[in-house]
């Protein structure tokens, strides 16, 4: 049994390493705001779309060289539109506000979860290829910003989780006396978790999962695990001390001799 959990979480663990890639994205538009008018305005221009706006600075000579370049190469990409200051028309006027700075506007006809995984950062790519020194690219939107918050999040409930496995054998050392008790209790404790990893990974890839769902899924194994390992540890030593009495109940604790009644 220890041997075949001792397997089961190392798989999980492995497969706990991709779980970013099998979450759902948590994209929240705040009704009222600036983002909520440009998600509406979007949905009525191109339908439901993902937005992937990109702000280039820069010398104006350098700006009107690069910047159509780069819509040409947006647009070549499947599934994907784009609005910037350099097209003809009303809507354009307001994507340069100046002579030194223009707006791209992507819009990208797939899902949030496949925008935040795989769009955006081939975008963010595009973007490093085509614009160079002196000109300066800022690529923004809500799957960029949701994209940083699950990576900031599974990376903050990492650490943490470390944080508290460091403590917990802490206390467990001062606690129990024992450091072969506290490792063992430890050691199950980091199991579950990177178990609790490799779980959410396989119900992300069967139903939406947000981040939060991770953090509170490892917290709620460490803390379930090291409570049945202190159960079952307090019954081994339970066991221990009744098969070493004598049978009346003043538990010396010593063994019992061989030939007695003990």
């Amino acid at each position: 049994m220890l041997a075949a959990s001792l397997v089961l979480a190392v798989a999980l663990g492995a497969i706990g390493l991709g779980v970013s890639h099998s979450l759902s994205p948590s994209i929240v538009v705040v009704p009222g705001t600036e983002s909520a008018r440009a998600q509406s305005l979007a949905n009525a221009q191109f339908g439901p779309t993902q937005l992937v706006p990109i702000l280039l600075q820069g010398p104006a000579a350098q700006l009107d060289r690069q910047g159509p370049k780069l819509v040409r190469a947006l647009l070549k990409r499947p599934h994907t539109r784009a609005l910037s200051a350099w097209d003809a028309g009303a809507a354009s006027e307001g994507l340069r506000p100046s002579a030194t700075g223009g707006m791209i506007v992507v819009s990208v006809d797939r899902p949030e979860k496949d925008v935040v995984n795989t769009e955006e950062p081939q975008i963010e790519a595009l973007v490093a290829r085509e614009i160079r020194a002196p000109v300066r690219a800022s690529v923004t939107g809500q799957p960029s910003i949701d994209r940083a918050l699950k990576n900031e999040a599974l990376s903050t409930t990492r650490r943490s989780e470390l944080i508290a496995l460091g403590i917990l054998f802490l206390l467990l050392l001062v606690g129990l006396r024992a450091p072969l008790a506290a490792v063992t209790v430890t050691a199950i404790g980091a199991g579950v978790v990177l178990s609790a990893f490799g779980l959410m990974a396989l119900l992300g890839r069967a139903i939406e999962t947000d981040p939060i769902a991770v953090a509170l899924a490892s917290m709620t194994g460490l803390a379930l695990s090291v409570g049945y390992s202190l159960l079952i540890l307090d019954r081994f030593h339970q066991e221990r001390w009744d098969r070493y009495s004598d049978g009346n109940g003043d538990g010396d604790g010593a063994p019992p001799q061989r030939g007695s009644a003990g």
